[in-house]
């Protein structure tokens, strides 16, 4: 039996239908029949034994817990090992020692039984919230209790040991480099973190002091230094200014452990080095956050608009699948917003919730940019769809006014050019007619003769 605590996600901290859909259903992008997928439920300290009617049922006793602000139920998942499989019965008694083992015997759970993955196994959905109390249990360290309590359901049942304590050792080196990949596919750059991962072992052997470790990271275009009540490894790249715990890059990295190696850090460590200094240290590489993907283009499009919009002083917060805005005066954050809105979910897929006043204003703006929105309010909805249209008329009516303009403008053209051509025929009709007539230049036989009798008449005065 190895046990698991999925995550539940933030939207689901308040309401379970979604995720009692997917463990019905399956995912929304590939659906299937319910019957394919669930082999049994059942429901335990619940009235009702429907899914639908529990899921109600559930989320109404989370709802009179008003202060938690965190996720109100668990989600545990118990599987077995291939070829193993127990009884709807036994599954039953298998959920009740689990909800007994994490202090929650008489809090509501549905259970979802799968096998569509070649594995007998049991979605469990615990309510948090006390049905009595409507106090939140806390489930602090929860994993380390359920591997104990796995090898005695494992002898309980006869089902295969599995080495849980195996699994209890830690891998910081590959724990490292999950979140830098977590970080990553954030971004889609690569990580300060992975960056220096890269060099870690000449950053490791080679340091013997503070000084040389500083000396060392200065190579790579970085620092260490002093931040609250541990160090941080900083980029001192302008264009690429990050920073990541020295801890989580390794443990021997810690400040307890860098104190017992190298004594107390001097009291210039968070002192940026100057010009000097960095040229008397020979530069090896520097810290650049490279495109990963081809959506890294959108990250830095996006990260753009926010460098803008925060140097007006205006605070938007980035979800991911949404943006949550805190401070919003300038009309130019507007605009920006929409232009980033676009880019990443695509013209008519933009939907704007909050206050009349702020939807109004979104509105006006994404009418003048010619971007689709949909807002929630929707007496707003109609008037912006009313503005649409009569943008819509207005572009039309001024599209035929341009045409009928050009159309004008193209037929006086015609006609200069027209007139044009019929000048210059004219002219050259009128060239034609004023040439001389070439046989008129000519002289006649009789007038050739006389003219010669008339030049042999004139006295030779030069014999």
């Amino acid at each position: 039996m190895i046990s698991k605590v999925a995550k539940v996600k933030s939207s689901s901290a308040f309401n379970i239908k979604t995720l009692n859909e997917y463990l019905r259903l399956g995912h929304k992008d590939d659906l299937k029949m319910e019957n394919e997928r669930v082999k049994s439920f059942f429901t335990l300290n619940m009235y009702s034994d429907d899914l639908e009617t529990a899921t109600q049922e559930m989320m109404y006793t989370a709802s009179l817990n008003t202060r938690s602000k965190c996720s109100k139920y668990m989600h545990l998942v118990l599987s077995l090992s291939e070829g193993e499989s127990l009884t709807d019965e036994q599954w039953k008694l298998v959920a009740k020692d689990y909800l007994n083992e994490v202090n929650m015997t008489d809090h509501q759970a549905i259970a979802v039984r799968h096998g569509d993955n070649g594995k007998d196994h049991l979605h469990l959905i615990i309510n948090r919230i006390d049905t009595n109390t409507h106090a939140r249990t806390n489930d602090y360290l929860l994993y380390r209790k359920l591997q104990k309590f796995d090898e005695e359901i494992e002898q309980k049942y006869n089902l295969k040991q599995f080495d849980h304590k195996a699994n209890t050792t830690h891998d910081f080196q590959q724990s490292a480099l999950s979140r830098a990949k977590d970080v990553e596919k954030k971004t889609e750059h690569q990580s300060l973190l992975s960056y220096l991962l890269e060099h870690k072992e000449v950053i490791k052997n080679s340091a013997t002091s503070w000084k040389d470790l500083q000396n060392k990271l200065l190579e790579l275009d970085c620092q260490i230094v002093v931040k609250g009540r541990g160090l941080v490894i900083k980029s001192l790249h302008k264009d690429h200014q990050q920073e990541v715990k020295a801890s989580s890059f390794d443990r021997d990295f810690s400040y307890s452990k860098l104190v017992k190696k190298f004594g107390l850090p001097p009291s210039d460590l968070n002192k940026e080095p100057t010009e000097q200094e960095k040229e008397n240290v020979k530069q090896v590489k520097s810290y650049v956050a490279i495109p990963l993907t081809k959506k890294a283009k959108r990250i830095e499009y996006t990260a753009y608009f926010f460098k803008k919009i925060e140097s007006r002083g205006d605070k938007i917060l980035d979800k991911g699948d949404k943006f949550i805005v805190k401070k919003l005066e300038s009309s130019d954050t507007v605009r920006d917003l929409l232009k980033i809105s676009k880019k990443r979910f695509g013209n008519g897929n933009i939907r704007v919730n909050g206050d009349r006043n702020f939807q109004r204003r979104v509105m006006d703006h994404a009418i003048k940019m010619n971007i689709d929105i949909k807002l929630s309010d929707p007496r707003l909805q109609r008037e912006y769809e009313q503005k649409l249209r009569m943008k819509l008329h207005a572009d039309i009516n001024r599209s035929m006014q341009t045409q009928q303009v050009q159309e004008k403008l193209k037929e006086q053209n015609r006609i200069i050019q027209e007139q044009k051509q019929r000048e210059q025929e004219l002219e050259k009709r009128k060239a034609e007619n004023e040439r001389p007539n070439r046989r008129n230049q000519q002289y006649t036989k009789s007038e050739r003769h006389q003219s010669e009798k008339t030049k042999n008449s004139h006295h030779d005065f030069s014999r």
